[in-house]
């Protein structure tokens, strides 16, 4: 490609630099772990092999060497030029003029490009964020794309920490002069600073991307992807730590960070704390120790790659003991389960709980944990998982007699092995009395908290939708089953979407106060046919009554739940007032739209309600319990009010707000209609009338008169001649009155005639006359 890098209308050589890093493996046994690196994500790891190792020093020649590590040298013997070989030696190639080969025999002149003459960009680098992605970095889980593979020896669990120090290691490496040489023609860097392009940031906004799969069909291979979005802002637990110790007043400089290893999405200190107590919080929650070395602050890292193997035919024989090794086990089992609690990252923010069940439980039952980390739950889980591998392991402890020399070499928190593959030790107390010896207790394997954590699914809340005003029913009901004596008008709503609304009343629109705060949406809708009257005191076969709801539902209830108080709705009438009515049967026969049968209508003593019939598009109100009772005062009942629902926590001025103006007549108070009005005329020509009383509060007892709900009786009779003109009005104190002969004379100059209508209406000091009776016509 020389003559087009040279030519003049090229200004940059670019390069997606994907090259093997690393060659990790489970376990300590290659050659990797031996040489002394701490893993795939160990810093000092990734920054020899951005130019060394393999592609560079070495070679895999078939997959057979790679799975057995047979590596062989990237060597040219014949030129010493063996840059041509190594794919990740971008210095050597820019900084070196270059010979071509034909049949492997290198030309005496060399191609137009002359050493360092134009500057190169990394058009991509990067790293899926999957378990030992650098071992391969252009490799990543898509079936459309033809590098859908896992990296060599992955297990394919997420891993964001180890892409974040792949892209730190790349961009470090060529920071460096040594590797970014300044050119001679161009007097600028190899590669600058600005010229190193990430893979990959997405202008889809986070979290919907990847929350949102229904909209974009890569939304599942974010996770263990190559995206930095949503992950760039995390923070380095190191980094974290020296903050801390910053907070603290405390130089971070002075400490050994470099045992800390991992990300951190989030962590809160709420309250005053100790450093110590904030410290030790991470230490649980991440694979580290804290420990003193050389008078300051270490944090050792609990991988165990560097655990040291004793040889028990070294080791000192105090006098007092026959071994040099003695190991204990405590009696009291290791917990089995852990709850964790933590602040889910997936689900913004809010608290979530993951719980951890240990692969070999001892019977210890259940601990619990809350960090104060912002985690996924599957991080979260790993964490309890570790956490009870630790317990269990360290309920093994030994105590280890040392010679002298060794003694003064182990500190607490390294880790020793008496064997080479013998179980791992943490050391927490070296003794260097005269019979020196170190206390260890058992240490958890590197992997104890699982697998890298696979990918959770991001949720986002729905897209914020501007919310119409609530429609109200504000209802003046009679007395309800349960709060006979509350006669405060009941109060319900409902909007899209739902936003808990606050219920305002007051004589005019400047003198507003709450009455009331409803916290659920009600089930309301609009009756879709006319409800005509209908029967009382049993089942209506007749009447039918369809119901238009949103998106509520309704249900059928038996004929016993119905005569106990199930099924109750409202249905305003024509005349404004509401008639309480029960239905048996609830059939959905339209997408919104349920007819009701089997009603019992006028109940409550809404007679005139339901005389008064409903046509459709008329209130209906389902009084499941969700409706609220509004605050008024005795004071207010027959005054017009003016009424303002509005979003609680909004002004009462808010645009989404309704307004009505309603009358509160304290309908709960009304005497219902007297019932069975019979008249029977006697020899001397008078109207002998009689009635039975209904009772407004406590009136379900089945033996004896209804009790009498007011301070006294007394009615109003009133007689209406044929032609619907009130002629007389009498008022007994008793169900019984005469329509005395003499009377009628007066009224009709004889007997009452046909057509003459009576109606009954009990009286009550509070409210006044109540509900007529229906007409009885003589």
């Amino acid at each position: 490609l020389d003559p087009l890098w040279s030519d003049a209308a090229i200004d940059f050589v670019g390069v997606d630099f994907y090259p093997p890093i690393t060659d990790w493996r489970d376990g300590t046994t290659h050659l990797d772990a031996k040489a002394g690196f701490g893993g795939p994500a160990d810093p000092a790891y990734l920054a020899a092999r951005i130019a060394g190792g393999e592609a560079y020093d070495w070679y895999y020649a078939s997959d057979a060497d790679r799975l057995a590590q047979s590596r062989t040298p990237i060597t040219d013997g014949a030129y010493g030029e063996p840059w041509i070989y190594r794919a990740k030696d971008l210095t050597s190639w820019w900084s070196t003029a270059h010979y071509p080969r034909k049949g492997g025999v290198r030309l005496s002149s060399p191609t137009s490009w002359s050493p360092g003459m134009k500057p190169m960009r990394l058009t991509e680098f990067g790293c899926a964020a999957i378990d030992k992605g650098a071992n391969s970095p252009n490799l990543f889980l898509d079936p459309k794309s033809s590098e859908n593979a896992l990296p060599p020896f992955s297990n394919g669990g997420r891993d964001d920490l180890g892409q974040r120090r792949l892209l730190e290691a790349v961009l470090s490496h060529y920071a460096d002069p040594a590797a970014s040489p300044i050119s001679p023609v161009y007097g600028g860097p190899m590669i600058a600073s600005d010229a190193m392009a990430l893979w990959c940031w997405d202008a889809r906004p986070f979290p919907e991307f990847p929350a949102r799969s229904d909209l974009w069909a890569d939304a599942s291979a974010w996770g263990r992807g190559h995206w930095l979005t949503g992950r760039a802002g995390a923070g380095d637990l190191a980094d974290l730590i020296a903050a801390l110790l910053l907070h603290a007043g405390l130089d971070p400089t002075k400490a050994d960070l470099s045992g800390a290893s991992g990300i951190v999405q989030g962590f809160v200190v709420d309250q005053p704390a100790r450093l110590i107590d904030t410290l030790s919080e991470l230490a649980l929650a991440f694979p580290f120790d804290l420990a003193e070395r050389e008078g300051r602050l270490a944090l050792v890292a609990r991988d165990m790659t560097s655990a040291v193997t004793l040889d028990p035919t070294t080791l000192g024989l105090p006098q007092a003991a026959a071994v040099p090794v003695t190991r204990h086990r405590a009696l009291k089992p290791a917990p089995d389960r852990m709850r964790v609690g933590y602040a889910d990252l997936t689900r913004d923010y809010q608290t979530g709980e993951a719980f951890a069940r240990s692969p070999s439980p001892e019977g210890g039952g259940a601990s619990q944990a809350n960090l104060p980390l912002c985690l996924t739950e599957s991080q979260a889980r790993a964490v309890g998982l570790r956490r009870l591998a630790r317990a269990r392991a360290e309920r093994d402890t030994v105590e280890i007699h040392l010679p002298t020399d060794l003694a003064h070499r182990i500190e607490p928190g390294d880790g020793v092995r008496l064997a080479p593959d013998a179980a791992l030790y943490r050391v927490t107390a070296v003794d260097l009395s005269p019979s020196p010896r170190a206390l260890a207790t058992g240490a958890e394997a590197p992997d104890a908290g699982g697998p890298a954590p696979p990918d959770d699914a991001y949720k986002v809340s729905p897209s914020a939708q501007p919310s119409g005003p609530p429609a109200v029913a504000l209802m003046d009901l009679p007395p309800l089953p349960g709060s006979e004596t509350d006669t405060r008008p009941l109060v319900a709503a409902v909007r899209t979407p739902w936003r808990s609304v606050s219920l305002s009343a007051g004589a005019s629109a400047d003198v507003l106060s709450q009455r009331a705060l409803l916290s659920a949406p009600a089930v309301m809708g609009l009756t879709a046919t006319a409800l005509s009257p209908g029967v009382r005191f049993r089942f209506d076969v007749t009447n039918t009554l369809d119901v238009q709801l949103g998106a509520a539902a309704l249900s059928s209830a038996s004929q016993s739940a119905v005569l106990s108080g199930a099924n109750a709705a409202a249905v305003q009438a024509d005349n404004g007032e509401w008639e309480l009515i029960q239905f048996l049967n609830a059939t959905l026969i339209a997408a919104g739209r349920w007819r009701l049968s089997g009603l019992l209508r006028a109940q409550g003593g809404s007679d005139l309600a339901m005389r008064a019939g409903a046509s459709a598009g008329q209130p209906f109100v389902l009084l499941d319990g969700t409706p609220q009772r509004a605050d008024v005062a005795a004071s207010e009942r027959g005054l017009a009010l003016t009424w303002r629902a509005a979003a609680a926590g909004t002004t009462s001025a808010d645009v989404a707000s309704a307004t009505l103006t309603a009358v509160w007549n304290g309908i709960a108070l009304r005497p219902w209609a007297p019932c069975q009005l019979t008249a029977a005329r006697t020899a001397a020509g008078d109207i002998a009338l009689s009635w039975i009383r209904r009772a407004r509060l406590s009136g379900d007892a089945l033996d004896g008169d209804p009790p009498l709900s007011e301070e006294r009786e007394f009615y109003r009779v009133e007689v209406h001649g044929p032609d619907g003109a009130l002629v007389r009005v009498l008022s007994p104190a008793t169900s019984s009155v005469i329509y005395a002969a003499a009377d009628q004379k007066t009224d009709f100059g004889g007997p009452a005639p046909s057509g003459v209508r009576v109606t009954v209406a009990q009286g009550s000091a509070i409210y006044g006359f109540g509900a007529p009776s229906d007409p009885l016509m003589l």
